[in-house]
């Protein structure tokens, strides 16, 4: 269908950029970064392309290539929780946490119950050696969702790196 409105209609963007999420939901990364690419040809503005073609980038291990679109996703809504997310991931892949680091304050900025953003941005702090604050950021997590294994376990193995090793049991 989508392929259809293509042929009839191929300077809209809107239906490369759909056919382009078409793609991406079936695990198509390539095709689908070739019809965002397409959309952001035809509409530089485009922002949920770059943020979309990012995302490919992204399950195609090109991280770079990802920072590069969420960045430019960023240009044009600056408040994007999901670009800023989806570039402090691929900056953490590239072992630039402290750009991770600023990517996930700003989605905790904008989303201050986002609890993702808090246990990867303590994860960065950890990387980093800074553990006092990744044990604040895994703390936030447990408050906000106490049931999060995961931040409980992070926060332990922190402590342990602190030396704190009577509060790694608790």
């Amino acid at each position: 269908m989508i392929r259809s409105a293509i042929e009839l209609e191929p300077s809209n963007p809107i239906f490369h950029h759909n056919r382009g999420f078409c793609f991406r939901n079936i695990g198509d990364y390539p095709h689908a970064v070739d019809d965002y690419s397409t959309a952001i040809r035809l509409d530089p503005t485009n922002a949920p392309a770059y943020n979309n073609r990012g995302y490919a980038w992204r399950k195609l291990g090109r991280f770079e290539d990802a920072i590069m679109d969420y960045s430019a996703s960023l240009a044009i809504e600056t408040t994007n929780v999901k670009s800023f997310n989806n570039r402090a991931y691929c900056f953490a892949k590239t072992g630039k946490y402290t750009e991770a680091i600023a990517d996930y304050g700003a989605v905790i900025r904008l989303d201050v119950g986002n609890v993702h953003a808090y246990h990867n941005r303590g994860i960065s702090y950890d990387k980093i050696g800074e553990f006092t604050l990744a044990i604040e950021d895994f703390t936030r997590v447990v408050q906000l969702d106490p049931t999060n294994a995961n931040a409980y376990f992070n926060r332990g193995s922190t402590q342990d790196s602190l030396g704190a090793f009577d509060k790694v049991s608790e």
